[in-house]
């Protein structure tokens, strides 16, 4: 029988930021670009189709009642419930991204941080969504310059979920932007262990970690197990020819 645990201080910071300001997120009026749209999972058009704002959009054509149906019971009933919030931030994180002005940026980071907290001081833990909306949020905090908000946040995800790959990506991502390789190398190694050598994209990360420590040796082998699997991004077999290591 598992323990229960007390509420992690990340979750509970988003359900008090929830809690007293549920209006503002809960007036859902967001519009994507096409880009946007296209780049969203498909959880977040079949949940946005369904709200008040896209069931009025030329994507509300796009999905019959049986699709939508499929989507819901696969995230489960809580979680379509409130995930197109999370889809909101989402895109609001990757304007943010792109934003030159400091002070605009600043406002976009904002409203990403208000929509992804929405959704993630609502849904279960085991949601199969969680460890997805936590790493957003954590790349948020990261963003805000609250990254060791951001690392804790990972570490707890990695404590409710240790046999998800997308925590262990997440944190090695946030140590890797704070030029901690070998921190972030430990972290995916400790993700490779945990989820028994199946995530290609831990095998991928590993290869670029190595990479950027200069050990070309374990590069080159985590490469070749991720493109045995057929990881679709070239870019780390580019950089291991560019270096004289990989050969056909």
């Amino acid at each position: 029988m598992m323990h229960q645990r007390s509420l992690p201080t990340a979750r509970i910071a988003a359900l008090v930021c929830a809690l007293l300001f549920p209006l503002a997120a809960s007036a859902y009026t967001f519009e994507p670009s096409d880009f946007e749209w296209a780049g969203w999972p498909e959880f977040c058009k079949a949940r946005y189709v369904t709200t008040q704002v896209g069931g009025t959009t030329k994507w509300a054509r796009q999905y019959s009642q049986a699709a939508i149906a499929k989507t819901r019971s696969g995230i489960g009933e809580e979680s379509f419930l409130h995930v197109h919030h999370y889809c909101a931030g989402l895109a609001w994180l990757s304007r943010a991204r792109l934003e030159p002005d400091k002070k605009h940026k600043g406002t976009l980071l904002d409203q990403a941080n208000e929509e992804v907290t929405y959704t993630f001081a609502r849904i279960p833990p085991t949601s199969p969504i969680y460890p997805q909306v936590a790493v957003t949020l954590a790349q948020v905090y990261d963003q805000l310059g609250r990254s060791k908000e951001a690392i804790e946040l990972m570490q707890q995800t990695i404590e409710q979920r240790p046999d998800d790959a997308r925590a262990y990506l997440g944190l090695a991502m946030l140590y890797r932007a704070n030029k901690d390789l070998e921190r972030a190398r430990d972290t995916l190694l400790a993700g490779d262990k945990a989820v028994e050598q199946r995530s290609i994209e831990l095998h991928y990360s590993l290869g670029l970690i190595y990479f950027e420590l200069g050990d070309m040796d374990e590069a080159l082998e985590y490469g070749r197990k991720a493109y045995a699997k057929n990881y679709p991004l070239p870019g780390l077999q580019q950089k291991l020819r560019q270096a004289g290591v990989w050969h056909d």
